[in-house]
């Protein structure tokens, strides 16, 4: 999986990724957080938290969220949620542990438009970023 930028450890920081999509700038959203995978809980996803998980991604924006395992489930549970404006410049800056995602909840996927601004369009991509404290 290509990465930008370039991480030598995932230490403190979020790996965020489109997986299962046609192509990569769709798909189920998977976050690593501190070491464990998750996907975002579907509840309350927003195309405001598309559109900063999108931003992140390198593309202009989200075209549209899919919730109810749009993109499938997956092997990994829902354990993040998002809480976003749409005007974040990190998925930091509004994910939090999901404690209400109900039991037997779907992951939340979207579907991003515009240029990949990292050049990866056609490629699988990962984006780390830093917890810096």
């Amino acid at each position: 999986m290509s990465a930008w930028p370039h991480s030598t450890g995932d230490k403190d920081s979020v790996i965020v990724r489109l997986v299962d999509g046609r192509d990569s700038s769709e798909g189920r959203v998977e976050i690593k957080v501190n070491g464990t995978w998750g996907t975002i809980c579907d509840h309350h996803f927003s195309l405001y938290d598309a559109q900063v998980i999108c931003r992140v991604l390198g593309y202009d924006g989200a075209e549209r969220v899919n919730q109810s395992n749009g993109f499938g489930d997956g092997e990994y549970p829902p354990l993040f949620a998002l809480e976003c404006t749409g005007v974040e410049k990190s998925v930091l800056e509004c994910l939090t542990i999901n404690s209400s995602c109900l039991p037997g909840a779907s992951s939340a996927g979207v579907k991003c438009y515009g240029q990949c601004m990292h050049g990866w369009k056609n490629s699988p991509f990962t984006l780390h970023i830093f917890i810096v404290p």
